[in-house]
């Protein structure tokens, strides 16, 4: 057994089954960096499968600022909506936007902006704490 199946193998026997401990109430959270921020991302290692559920963070420009959007790409145990929606953490928490229109190719890392600017969310201030 190689060194990166090892690992696999570790990481399988620590978060269990689908990631949560029942007995402790405990859930495991991974969080895997990818290489490249924008255009093509990839990973050096599939977790995928070690997941009960996956989430994609993607990057987008609109007007010369970054924005954030999310979209669940797998639940293991309920059924999930398969959509883009932009999100901001802001000073008041997490905002979760409606559907993410006016654009294709987000997740791809290429958007081509195809809507208008009502479409999007208004931004929260950043917290100066």
């Amino acid at each position: 057994m190689n060194g990166s199946d090892r690992t696999l193998s570790n990481l399988q026997e620590l978060i269990g089954e689908d990631g949560l401990d029942n007995q402790s109430g405990t859930v495991t959270i991974l969080v895997m960096g990818q290489h490249g921020l924008l255009g093509e991302v990839r990973a050096s290692v599939d977790l995928s499968y070690l997941a009960a559920v996956v989430l994609l963070l993607r990057f987008f420009e609109v007007d010369g600022a970054v924005r954030k959007a999310i979209s669940v790409l797998k639940t293991r145990t309920t059924a999930h909506e398969a959509t883009i929606r932009e999100f901001n953490l802001g000073a008041s928490g997490v905002q979760v936007s409606e559907l993410l229109v006016g654009f294709r190719g987000v997740l791809s890392g290429h958007p081509v902006w195809v809507g208008n600017e009502t479409d999007l969310m208004v931004p929260q201030a950043a917290s100066t704490d």
